[in-house]
């Protein structure tokens, strides 16, 4: 987004007037082709587990060439380009359909994401509807499925000796020793049913994709079930064809029947799930996963969107308890920033008094003390350092229009700025071992770059990269920055850009 405003910024600059000066006029091909306004950046940057790696993709030409950088000294390795592995896999399925590396290394779609194994040596990623392996140490590259359906999700355990996947609507999970397929749930040709995939309304508005989770000694799976039996089926124009057409599908609409959920926990060795006291049919259960003690937790929200419960719930009784609640006549959202220290307290953010801030929680649901305050918003949880009992988090405390990454310390509730002290929107990537953190940050004179930053102090340790675009010697004209204020009383921040001849006596 912040790359695509930087265009249009560039775009709106354009002189309606050729005027004789020193000053480059910025053209369509300097900004979209290979020139000093091309936002040429390195993608799909992943932290390796450990955190003394980086992983990411660059661009050579036609080609795509994965790399690993070493944090401590910056020293990079080639691991394998597209062309290298697509052949490597041609010998193996002479019909291979070449793909961009982009579609096996990239976050915009969660069910191709690609998986890292907890050791840091091997990923998995899905190319032409087929999970593959690729061996970070040496390059090599080979299929793991080849059945004809497309997998998702793929998901290592946590000691990566078993790697989950939905197919078809169904769980399966596969030995990464042995490449033994074991089937986890089966759905019975039902075609209503599906199992750890989200169903669209799920996926669309809700914000969930991967609906199964493994339990913390790698034995055992909750999921979703989702049974889209009861939505009704509407005729849905397809545009897409030379000659358009129409498909029927389930499309819930508002007032009507939803699919209904329910939270089920199944052993990998085989039999029958058990399923979670969930309550209500006609509710949401947007996000779960599982507590450090072994428990499921869920939440839990109403039709009308007004209540969020989170529960915990025993995966071998299924019985649930309610640990805390959110309320908002008007609306309650959900978010990801649930986290769950060792000792059973947990993180939760929360807009209940009128702000996005930060709330610890007992591990028994009791509330302790709000960790933020003010009037701005923590955008979300970067990560937990309990062996520094601190929590990362992004938030608009200086600047409204700004986001930042802060360092609070949970006992004493002080926070401190990281990285850069500079304006502009800041993103962040923590490490696994809360060490270092990537900072991709830009503003309106600044082009997107990242630096390397230490999280003990904040210190910019080293830039990882900068997009290449320079605004020196360009003829831009300037974004003037302001503030309407509504009738009650709300400020609404504008960024303006005045055509180059403007004469504010005209109309």
């Amino acid at each position: 987004m912040r790359s695509f405003l930087l265009i249009v910024s560039l775009l709106l600059s354009f002189p309606i007037i050729a005027a004789e000066q020193a000053l480059k006029r910025p053209t369509l091909e300097a900004l979209f082709g290979e020139g000093a306004l091309a936002l040429e950046r390195p993608s799909g940057m992943m932290w390796m587990p450990g955190g003394r790696e980086i992983l990411y993709r660059t661009t050579e030409g036609d080609d795509e060439v994965l790399w690993l950088e070493d944090v401590a000294d910056g020293a990079r390795r080639r691991i394998v380009s597209w062309s290298e592995m697509t052949e490597a896999l041609k010998e193996q399925r002479p019909n291979f359909r070449r793909r961009s590396l982009s579609d096996v290394n990239t976050a915009s779609n969660s069910r191709l994401k690609p998986t890292v194994s907890p050791d840091g040596q091997i990923l998995v990623g899905s190319t032409a509807g087929d999970l593959f392996r690729l061996d970070l140490e040496n390059g090599t590259a080979r299929f793991l499925t080849g059945d004809g359906e497309p997998e998702f999700y793929p998901t290592f355990s946590p000691d990566g000796s078993s790697l989950a996947f939905v197919r078809f609507g169904d769980l399966y999970w596969m030995d990464v020793a042995t490449g033994v397929v074991h089937r986890v749930t089966d759905r019975r040709n039902r075609d209503t049913i599906t199992h750890g995939v989200a169903a669209w309304v799920y996926e669309e508005e809700l914000g969930l994709g991967r609906s199964f989770w493994w339990s913390p000694d790698g034995t055992k799976l909750a999921f979703l079930q989702f049974d889209s039996a009861g939505v009704d089926i509407v005729p849905i124009a397809d545009v897409s064809m030379p000659v358009p057409g129409l498909e029927r599908q389930r499309y819930p609409k508002a007032g009507r029947p939803n699919p209904v959920a329910r939270l089920g926990v199944i052993g990998i060795g085989g039999g029958d799930p058990v399923w979670i006291d969930v309550g209500d049919k006609d509710q949401y259960l947007p996000r779960a996963g599982w507590t450090p003690a072994g428990e499921v937790w869920f939440q839990r929200l109403s039709r009308d969107q007004t209540v969020l419960e989170l529960l915990a719930a025993d995966p071998v009784s299924g019985e649930s308890r309610v640990l805390m609640t959110d309320r908002d006549d008007a609306w309650v959202n959900i978010g990801d920033d649930l986290h769950f220290l060792n000792d059973g307290r947990f993180l939760w953010t929360s807009e209940r008094d009128g702000w996005n801030h930060l709330y610890l929680y007992s591990e028994d649901g009791t509330f302790e003390k709000q960790l933020t305050e003010g009037q701005w918003q923590v955008g979300g949880v970067a990560g937990l350092d309990e062996s520094q009992s601190t929590v990362f988090f992004s938030a608009n405390a200086e600047d409204l229009r700004q986001w930042h990454l802060y360092a609070l310390d949970l006992q004493t509730g002080k926070r401190r700025l990281l990285g850069r002290d500079v304006g502009g929107s800041h993103r962040f990537r923590l490490a696994p071992d809360g060490q270092y953190l990537i900072d991709t940050w830009s503003s309106l004179d600044t082009p997107p770059r990242a630096d390397l930053v230490e999280t003990a102090d904040g210190t910019v340790v080293r830039e990882l990269w900068r997009s290449g675009a320079e605004l020196e010697g360009w003829d831009l004209l300037p974004v003037e920055s302001g503030v309407i204020t509504t009738e009650e009383g709300i400020e609404l921040h504008t960024q303006l850009i005045r055509p180059r001849d403007f004469d504010p006596a005209k109309k």
